[in-house]
């Protein structure tokens, strides 16, 4: 999907690292440092792929909850890379509203 709006990985993973500052007291005990940010993508895609009876979690879910809210880090980063919002969540619905396999949409 990031190639659909033109983004470089290496790039997004640069401006990631600068924008957010992992925690080191959870990382050094060996735990995963989730945010309320980050449970809060991740519970909104499980609900998203549930509402829409998926059997995967996939990266147009994902990048759903990452810019669902429009002040979120993820979403200024993505706007800042040259993929606004809007175009991110159009882009995202669009992909998971195509046929697959043949299937009709939903």
């Amino acid at each position: 999907m990031l190639q659909t709006f033109g983004i470089d990985p290496d790039q997004l993973r640069v401006r990631v690292e600068e924008t957010l500052k992992p925690s080191r007291s959870a990382a050094d005990r060996g735990e995963m440092p989730y945010t309320r940010a980050a449970r809060r993508v991740l519970e909104y895609a499980m609900a998203e792929s549930e509402r829409r009876h998926l059997a995967v979690i996939g990266t147009e879910l994902f990048l759903l909850g990452l810019v669902e809210d429009e002040k979120s880090n993820a979403a200024q980063v993505l706007d800042s890379l040259g993929a606004p919002r809007d175009w991110v969540e159009a882009e995202a619905r669009r992909a998971l509203d195509e046929p697959r396999d043949g299937s009709p949409p939903e």
